[in-house]
Formats: C-alpha cells, sequence, structure tokens
C-alpha cells in the first residue's frame, strides 16, 4: 500500500517526494508509484490523504516536472476516493499516467461512474492491496492493473488471489516483495510486475517548494466558478502573480505536453490549456496548501514587469506580454533562492526570454536593463537610453500604482 499523508505544513518551503520503481519479470524498469513525504526521513505521517495526493500531483507537474522525474516510464499516484468522484475532468494528461484506487475506497455507483470516465479518458487503472470480494470485484472489469500484496503469504494463498483475479484481462503486480525469495515466488506465480525492498526502496528526492500567492489563487479561484469569466480575465489575474505565471508556462512547455511550438504569454498558455485544465490545476493549488512570500520582492517583480510592458509599446517590434514577462521573472532567482539558469532550465522559455533574463542581450535584455538602471538610479544610463525622459517617468509611476495595487 502507498504512503498518504498531509501536505508540508504551511510556511514550509522544502519540498519532498518519493518515488519506487515497479519492473517487469526482466527486472526493467516499467513505471515509478510517486509517494508523498512530509520530511526526509523518508517516511510520510497519515493524517489527511486528500491533501496530501493534491501535493503530490502538484510538486510532480509543477515544481519537479513530470519528465525530470520517471522519465519516458509510467507515473502512478494513489487517488481517495473524493478525488475520484469530485473531479469533472482530472487535470492531468493521461499519457503515461496511472491512478491506483486505494484499497480504502468505498465502491458504490458514483465511483464506478468515475473510474469508467478515467479508463475512457486513456489513464491506467491500477487497483492497489487488492483483496476480493462482492463491492472490489467490480472494478476488476475497469482495471489494467491488480496489484497483491505478497508480504508473509505462503503460496497456497497467493495462488488462490491470482486465479481469482486472472479470469479478467488485468497484469498482476506483486507489491512489498522484500526478499529474493517473494520474488521467485511471484514470477513462478506468474506476475507481471514487481515492486518492493527486495528490487529498490523509495528513492528521496528533496527540492525547495515554489511557494503561491494566497491572493492571486484565492481571485483566481473566484473567477473560475463565474461561467461567463473569460480567458483575458484570468490572464490579468496571473500574469501578476510571478509563482502562477512560472507555474504555468512552465507546464505548459514542459515535455509532458510535447509541443512543437513554444507558448511565450500567459494568454497563449490559458488557451491552450483550456478552462477545464486551469479549474483542475488551481483548486489542487489551493487543496495543496497556500505560501505567503516576500512582498517587497513581488513588488519589485511587478513593477519591473508592468514598467517593462508599457515601455515596450514605445519600441518597434516588441511584445507587451513578452516584455511583461521578461520584467516579472527577472526576481526569480532571489524569490526561490537558487540560481536563475538553473531555474530557467525548468520552465523551458523562449531563446530571447533567456538571453534577456540571464545575459541581458537582445531587445528585451536591453529593455530590462534600463528598467533596472531608472530603479537603481543610474541617470547616465537613462539619459543615454532610447526613451524619452517623460514617457519613462510616466511608465514607472504607472507600475508602481499598479503594483500597489496588487499587493495583498
Amino acid at each position: 500500500m502507498a504512503d498518504q499523508s498531509e501536505a508540508t505544513r504551511e510556511g514550509n518551503q522544502d519540498l519532498y517526494i518519493a518515488r519506487q520503481p515497479i519492473m517487469d519479470r526482466d527486472k526493467k524498469v516499467f513505471g515509478y508509484e510517486i509517494l508523498f513525504r512530509d520530511s526526509k526521513r523518508n517516511i510520510a505521517s497519515v493524517f489527511d490523504g486528500d491533501r496530501a495526493t493534491s501535493q503530490v500531483i502538484t510538486d510532480t507537474f509543477l515544481n519537479i516536472g513530470l519528465q525530470k522525474l520517471v522519465g519516458n516510464k509510467y507515473a502512478f499516484f494513489n487517488l481517495t476516493r473524493n478525488f475520484l468522484i469530485n473531479d469533472a475532468e482530472f487535470p492531468l494528461s493521461s499519457a503515461k499516467v496511472g491512478l491506483e484506487i486505494l484499497e480504502s475506497v468505498e465502491v458504490d455507483d458514483k465511483l464506478i461512474e468515475s473510474v469508467e470516465r478515467l479508463a475512457e479518458q486513456g489513464f491506467r487503472i491500477a487497483l492497489d492491496d487488492f483483496e476480493l470480494n462482492e463491492q472490489t470485484e467490480q472494478l476488476l472489469p475497469l482495471a489494467h492493473m491488480v496489484k497483491i500484496d505478497v508480504l508473509d503469504k505462503d503460496q497456497a494463498t497467493l495462488a488462490a488471489q491470482v486465479r481469482q483475479v486472472r479470469q479478467y484481462p488485468v497484469q498482476l503486480v506483486a507489491e512489498r516483495v522484500e526478499t529474493p525469495e517473494a520474488f521467485d515466488q511471484a514470477e513462478a506465480l506468474g506476475f507481471d510486475f514487481f515492486q518492493g525492498y527486495f528490487l529498490c526502496k523509495p528513492e528521496l528526492l528533496e527540492r525547495k517548494r515554489l511557494p503561491d500567492n494566497k491572493l492571486s489563487i484565492l481571485r483566481l479561484l473566484a473567477k473560475l466558478q463565474d461561467p461567463d469569466v473569460s480567458p483575458k480575465e484570468l490572464e490579468n489575474i496571473i500574469k501578476n502573480d510571478v509563482t502562477l505565471s512560472y507555474k504555468l508556462l512552465r507546464c505548459v512547455n514542459s515535455a509532458y505536453y510535447g509541443l512543437s511550438l513554444e507558448i511565450k504569454s500567459i494568454h497563449h498558455a490559458i488557451v491552450y490549456l483550456g478552462m477545464p485544465a486551469v479549474r483542475n490545476w488551481v483548486r489542487l493549488l489551493v487543496l495543496a496548501g497556500l505560501q505567503d512570500r516576500p512582498p517587497e520582492l513581488i513588488r519589485i517583480a511587478l513593477t519591473r514587469a508592468k514598467m517593462c510592458e508599457i515601455l515596450s509599446k514605445h519600441a518597434p517590434n516588441l511584445s507587451e506580454e513578452t516584455a511583461f514577462t521578461v520584467g516579472l521573472f527577472s526576481v526569480l532567482d532571489a524569490l526561490l533562492n537558487a540560481p536563475l539558469e538553473e531555474i530557467l532550465k525548468q520552465v523551458s522559455l523562449t531563446e530571447e526570454i533567456d538571453r534577456a533574463l540571464l545575459h541581458g542581450k537582445g531587445a528585451y535584455g536591453v529593455l530590462l536593463g534600463f528598467v533596472k538602471d531608472y530603479e537603481q538610479g543610474n541617470w547616465e544610463n537613462i539619459e543615454d537610453g532610447p526613451y524619452a525622459t517623460e514617457a519613462v517617468q510616466a511608465a514607472y509611476v504607472a507600475a508602481l500604482e499598479a503594483a500597489e495595487k496588487e499587493q495583498p
């Protein structure tokens, strides 16, 4: 059985997550079960399964990246009943994603309907720690994989379980394979896949979690409940939150979505993802827990972003949306306490944005440098710059007002 528990306490920016391989009969990795961890001790304390599930999914897709975590293998996530029945559209692509239904989940018509929908969407359905009874048998026609706990079970007991389940076209996973003898026994009984300490203990990964702006997320969530909300309204909220913007662009530009083009702006990201996906991502973020961030850093980011956006109107061939993004992300290193180059490797922005942020090169790099010079009072550089003094002053005042307005 997989570990599920309450997400990291509010205020803790350390991210802990574990993965345990599921191997085939040749001991090659088929996929990984992604496990919640609440500390570097590589264990989890059971409190709130819904919140733990939310945290694991958001950390995997938004803070680490599915490709980095599992490569081209399957990723399996444990789902609680609430997760299964409450999301009209699950906020994940079904490609290479497996959904494990915990043994504690109550089986009824509502659950079966939800599992049918998820299976039709292409998710790989796995039944965790399976024990056959009148209720759980209803799930077997919908499942692709059935996981059976083999720890401390004799050959006859396991053989009986295998015969029962083999009546359905499913693959069998032996879990809690702790010894070589247990592996040999499960292999002899015809199990297709194997998981347990004998093969590999869960590998703990530690990262810094990206904090979320409580006000912006709540405003976004409120807007999402409005059936008449437009992509433009959502853009106006998201683009004023540096972390939400970062997460959204990182998600849509990741290998997970497999785009042949680069998404350069929040507007394009929202249009591409679609309203149902955005709605569900935000629900996950809220469930996962909201964190506060240093307000002054946010103020600087918003001021730079708005000033870049305004001044871009006075320059030929500059996009206001790209200019805003460059200004907004110019303080990511201070905000996330990590080298900017490492952060940008995760978000996969366009080359022109990377050049502007890392090297101050290109038209957007010049623009950002100019805004920084004005911010720091380097008047000699301002006087020699490409913008009229009156326009710069007006842009700075407007940017300050916009940044102040967005502060909690």
